[in-house]
């Protein structure tokens, strides 16, 4: 039971609770509770695993891990994990481009029952988005041994090692180094030959013909492609010097709003990077921790640190927002004794993602051994703590980018 309660700061000073984290998701009202009778928490582990296979059948990756996570935590409340419910979290997590969490899915999957091949298939699949093809093939070859039939494994270490002979390829092809043309010296030293070759026929003196130069009938030397313009044409021609315009410029929108600069609203590109960074530590910043009666510690967020690219590009009135971003934020345990520190990290926050975001864990390793329970519950925790209010924001800040 995680004894903390999350608020956030607005800019009146006025503290507000994060209530439930799932609020507006269409499975809040299972992801948000925790029966305590046996009997009730067997039920709702069955609608929620019946829910995270609807899901994952529709595609909608992001409420399958969420669904997934939940069965988790109802099996283990009764004590009795289930293989299948992390090898079905480990293949959503897959498609959420989440392969360490993958891995480990595919490794407690073996752990819960070591004959349940689908565990080393997922394993094998993970490491091989990776690129860790060596262990990606032992992890198949694992599951082979246990099913030697099984024309999944067979495709896949074939498949596998043929990436990774792919990879190598091309990892030497980049190696070498770049072949130079020489032919471009060949061809000055041939022109510098030509060059000496007129310089004596015309008795010594230099030919600028060959140097891009003339002569004009009064004498100075220009460009060889300068045209020279006679007299009587200057006449014909009249005056073409500028002239100076005292009539102010009016500015008027673009089509589809692009600047005064593309009237025809073909294309124009705006940065967004510092928008993003402010709205950012907008949401993300300000976040205090209370502590109730009777616990030990408090956790405090610092203000997050944003890189990436951000970008809305303008194309014939239609606009396309684009972001590519990570996002690092420090967090630190605070005990009577000291205190524990670390990082959560977003490290693809993309703007075709979806509504669910890989955040990591990094802990100081000195850190003491006293903080290690509320970091697993408030920090690591994908289903309580600080990481729903965390994927909530990010939602908001999605939402808001779309609609600039």
């Amino acid at each position: 039971q995680v004894c903390l309660e999350v608020v956030r700061q607005n800019h009146t000073g006025l503290a507000m609770t994060s209530g439930n984290p799932f609020a507006g998701n269409p499975h809040a009202d299972v992801l948000g509770h925790t029966p305590t009778e046996t009997e009730e928490i067997a039920r709702l582990l069955a609608e929620v695993k019946a829910r995270g296979k609807g899901a994952f059948g529709q595609k909608d990756m992001p409420n399958a891990e969420k669904l997934y996570n939940k069965a988790i935590e109802l099996a283990a409340a009764l004590k009795a994990p289930e293989a299948p419910l992390f090898s079905n979290r480990s293949a959503a997590r897959l498609n959420l481009r989440m392969y360490e969490g993958a891995l480990e899915d595919g490794k407690e999957a073996a752990k819960v029952d070591p004959n349940f091949v689908k565990a080393y298939y997922r394993q094998g699949e993970a490491l091989r988005r990776m690129e860790r093809f060596d262990d990606a093939v032992q992890a198949y070859t694992v599951g082979l041994e246990k099913e030697p039939t099984n024309k999944a494994f067979i495709d896949a270490i074939a498949a596998t090692v043929k990436e990774q002979e792919e990879d190598r390829k091309a990892k030497e092809e980049a190696r070498k180094p770049a072949e130079v043309d020489m032919s471009w010296l060949k061809k000055s030293v041939e022109k510098q030959d030509a060059v000496r070759e007129a310089r004596n026929q015309d008795g010594g003196e230099e030919n600028l013909e060959f140097k891009g130069y003339k002569k004009l009938a009064d004498g100075r030397t220009t460009s060889y492609f300068h045209t020279e313009i006679s007299e009587e044409a200057k006449k014909l021609i009249g005056d073409r010097k500028p002239v100076k315009l005292d009539t102010p410029v009016q500015e008027t929108a673009g089509a589809g709003g692009s600047s005064t600069w593309n009237q025809a609203g073909t294309y124009e590109e705006k940065g967004m990077k510092v928008w993003v960074t402010d709205k950012l530590v907008e949401l993300l910043n300000y976040i205090d921790t209370l502590t109730p009666p009777g616990c030990p510690f408090a956790v405090t967020l610092k203000a997050p640190d944003v890189k990436g690219e951000a970008s809305i590009a303008t194309s014939r009135g239609k606009r396309r927002r684009v972001f590519d971003l990570s996002i690092t934020i420090g967090f630190a345990v605070t005990f009577p004794e000291g205190e524990a520190v670390g990082n959560l990290v977003i490290p693809e926050l993309v703007s075709d993602e979806g509504d669910t975001f890989e955040i990591k864990v990094e802990v100081d390793p000195i850190t003491p051994n006293e903080s290690r329970g509320p970091i697993r519950e408030y920090i690591e925790s994908r289903n309580s703590g600080l990481q729903p209010w965390i994927q909530s924001r990010l939602q908001q800040f999605v939402k808001e980018y779309s609609e600039q």
